[in-house]
């Protein structure tokens, strides 16, 4: 049930999106195809909601209350940008090191290692961080 609320969500936004691209209100592609930029945003937007849930379904199944779980959430999409711009030995390191950056916000290291391995398959307890050289991302 989740799933469709965020996806309803996302398709709310998209929609607002194309009215504003439609009215001018919003700067539009150079090439002026508004049903291809009305498409990405539409993806973007449905992967971050499905992100975002799979986020706060590892972050409560560690016991984190809805009060906290906005900055397991934000770690999470730090680690989707790493994700999707990094891979092997880089994407490890750049992990490893959100991590300790989230750490010093008092996040749990229990519940950052998990969100890294549940779902983004990161094993980032190895030094090597031998499953990040697939890409991550499940």
């Amino acid at each position: 049930m989740a799933r469709n609320n965020t996806i309803e969500t996302a398709e709310r936004a998209v929609n607002r999106y194309t009215r504003a691209l439609h009215n001018g209100a919003s700067p539009g592609r150079a090439d002026g195809d508004v049903d291809q930029q009305a498409g990405n945003y539409r993806r973007a937007s449905q992967r971050a909601s499905l992100r975002a849930t799979q986020i706060k379904q590892a972050a409560y199944a560690h016991g984190i209350t809805p009060m906290q779980v906005l900055a397991y959430v934000n770690y999470g999409f730090h680690l989707d940008r790493l994700v999707r711009h990094h891979g092997g030995k880089t994407l490890c390191l750049r992990a490893q090191e959100a991590v300790q950056r989230w750490l010093g916000y008092g996040l749990r290291r229990d519940v950052l290692e998990a969100i890294a391995r549940d779902v983004f398959t990161l094993d980032l307890g190895q030094s090597d961080c031998p499953s990040a050289r697939n890409g991550g991302a499940r």
